[in-house]
């Protein structure tokens, strides 16, 4: 961080000439990363300039230097964001692969591209977007049973938008999404969101490629191949200042575009 982070500790029972060790961890412990390894115990707040990367599962530990019985560690991983995150998704095949060095696994961590996770509705229920956070989506076959739902909790605002980026690997098939168990969902809705911008994705199959409704407001839409929907390619329902740039709707039963409310 530019300006310097203030790691705070409070200690009792210990003489002010002790010092202490510090360490960060990116992934919710499971490595760590030494900040500091003799510091004064009566010295805080330590005054920490990383140079880390983004996390959502940040760690860090305080230890007495010379002592094994005496440490301590955040109870709950912390987010630590000196910019915006960005979640990886892949899915099995590697083939084509433009974001991403490494397969989708629900064991993965998400948001580093050589741990990318196997679908977007597993980045948003692990984690809350905030504004500026991007996902990104790698060349391959998704299926979904329930299309991806993004809510006003996962929103950008006018100076930071969230966004949803397939692949642009259009060669090798870029990113599709298809449904299982039925064609009754939208492959996106995006209720009551806003500054949510949904780009380079092929959808196929679903009731709605697109649903923008209760009050969605300022997001866009583009680079999209809307194919096979049951009902309207895009759907507007109670939403306001919806853009889509290059979207296409082929081969649907439904019309391309409505708009209720809207």
């Amino acid at each position: 961080s530019f300006n310097g982070i203030e790691l705070h500790w409070l200690y009792r029972g210990l003489s002010p000439t002790n010092r202490v060790w510090i360490e960060y961890s990116p992934d919710n412990g499971l490595t760590w990363r030494t900040v500091t390894d003799a510091y004064s115990i009566d010295g805080a707040p330590f005054l920490w300039y990383s140079l880390e990367d983004p996390s959502p599962e940040a760690l860090w530990r305080i230890g007495l230097v010379g002592s094994t019985n005496w440490w301590d560690v955040t109870p709950i991983p912390f987010i630590f964001r000196p910019r915006a995150l960005v979640y990886y998704v892949n899915d099995g095949n590697p083939a084509g692969d433009v974001y991403t060095f490494g397969l989708g696994a629900a064991t993965n961590r998400g948001y580093t591209a050589d741990s990318p996770l196997p679908s977007i509705e597993a980045v948003l229920n692990r984690f809350v977007l905030a504004p500026g956070d991007e996902v990104r989506v790698d060349t391959g076959l998704y299926a979904s049973s329930n299309g991806v739902v993004v809510t006003v909790l996962n929103s950008g605002n006018a100076t930071n938008r969230v966004s949803f980026r397939g692949s642009t690997n259009w060669g090798a098939g870029g990113s599709t999404l298809v449904p299982t168990g039925g064609t009754n969902v939208a492959a996106f809705t995006l209720y009551g969101a806003r500054y949510v911008d949904v780009s380079n994705f092929r959808l196929a199959g679903f009731s709605n490629g697109l649903a923008f409704v209760e009050a969605a407001t300022r997001c866009t839409a583009s680079d999209l191949d809307i194919q096979g929907s049951v009902a309207a390619g895009v759907q507007m329902a109670r939403a306001s200042i919806i853009r889509l740039d290059r979207v296409l709707v082929r081969e649907s039963i439904g019309p391309a575009v409505t708009a209720g409310q809207s």
